[in-house]
């Protein structure tokens, strides 16, 4: 049996059940871990297996049992999924694939546009720093005016409509990229194979 976990937004472990011990009342249960990534660990460790033994603070012995606390509220890998065995190859590339994906839709949502007005920044912040001027351009009109930086340091001056068109810009570019995202997640969520998965090409058909 296995469990998937995602641990943070951006990255799979995959989390096998092997040799379950009661000793003294204490019920455990070997879990050999592993990343489809290669981790960042110190040189001549192993990055992509590795093994513990974890207590299990229940007292029914089945590894179902075992497993269903493991992704419990109180787990160690809470909010994971449970995958059989027979299950696990396909499962497994699967969820690998959906956070490829994530990861590319914000790699590229981020990196920055090419738009009329030059090179705009696109991360999190810009894009609450241009919702905020939008905004301040819708109230004010006629009367508003800006110098907004562009990616390479260049200033823009830029009125009331001219900052509701970089908005409008920037606004559907990042929804491109998650109706790409969208796409691949669909693609990747109805495939029935190992072969039509390894078909999927994650960076193909982001937008520009």
């Amino acid at each position: 049996m296995y469990i998937i976990h995602h641990p943070s937004p951006a990255s799979t472990l995959f989390h096998h059940l092997g040799a379950i011990t009661l000793d003294a009342g204490r019920l455990s249960v070997v879990i050999t871990s592993r990343s489809p990534e290669p981790l960042p660990v110190p040189a001549g460790a192993n990055a992509q297996e590795w093994v513990n033994t974890l207590e299990v603070p229940i007292a029914e012995i089945s590894e179902q049992a075992i497993a269903d606390w493991l992704v419990s509220a109180e787990g160690y890998y809470a909010g994971g999924e449970i995958v059989s065995d027979e299950a696990f190859e396909i499962a497994g590339r699967k969820a690998h694939l959906h956070q490829k994906v994530k990861a590319a839709r914000d790699q590229r949502k981020n990196a920055g546009l090419v738009t009329t007005f030059g090179t705009v920044q696109t991360d999190l912040d810009s894009r609450l720093n241009l919702t905020g001027a939008v905004s301040m351009a819708s109230i004010l009109g006629a009367s508003f005016a800006i110098d907004w930086r562009m990616a390479d340091d260049t200033i823009v001056p830029l009125d009331a409509a001219q900052m509701t068109q970089l908005g409008l810009l920037v606004g559907g570019f990042v929804s491109d990229c998650q109706a790409a995202k969208n796409q691949l997640d669909a693609a990747i969520g109805s495939a029935a194979t190992v072969e039509q998965l390894e078909a999927i090409d994650v960076d193909a058909g982001w937008p520009a």
